[in-house]
């Protein structure tokens, strides 16, 4: 599960480095394999490949409406696959550093199952702000599951 926030420095190439505590929480499965994705709201998402093998699977077997196959089309389009390097840099293609309107510098946020990147500007606005509604809401209702056997 990745959780936790980090802003760290993301070169002209694309080239980043995946914060130490969310690099510790991919899988050994996933062999430093990493696939971006668009995101909502001009965001990217971050998936270990395993996990982004099985999300794909899953939309595919889905009834393939017109409206689901243009939308997988598009996201796998736009995929972006990476090999951690020695330095544990990831590469993120231009395409997708215009989506997100990366430059400089990117938020990487835990998300659970997925990792969100952002401009720091709008993870400082949008996640950490006081513009997240109903917060304390959220907060209140929050319990814990019981475990199952």
């Amino acid at each position: 599960m990745f959780y936790g926030h980090s802003t760290v420095a993301i070169d002209a190439k694309g080239r980043t480095n995946l914060p130490r505590e969310l690099r510790r929480e991919l899988p050994a499965q996933a062999e430093s394999k990493v696939v971006v994705v668009p995101g909502p709201s001009k965001t990217l998402l971050l998936f270990d490949a395993p996990s982004f093998q099985r999300l794909l699977k899953s939309l595919q077997s889905q009834e393939r409406t017109p409206e689901l196959a243009a939308k997988i089309r598009r996201m796998t389009a736009m995929a972006a696959s990476s090999e951690l390097d020695e330095q544990n840099r990831l590469s993120i293609p231009p395409r997708l550093m215009e989506w997100a309107g990366l430059e400089g510098k990117v938020a990487f946020v835990g998300e659970g199952d997925r990792i969100s990147l952002m401009h720091p500007a709008r993870f400082e606005a949008e996640v950490m702000g006081t513009d997240t509604p109903d917060f304390d809401g959220f907060l209140d209702t929050l319990q814990v599951p019981e475990e199952t056997p």
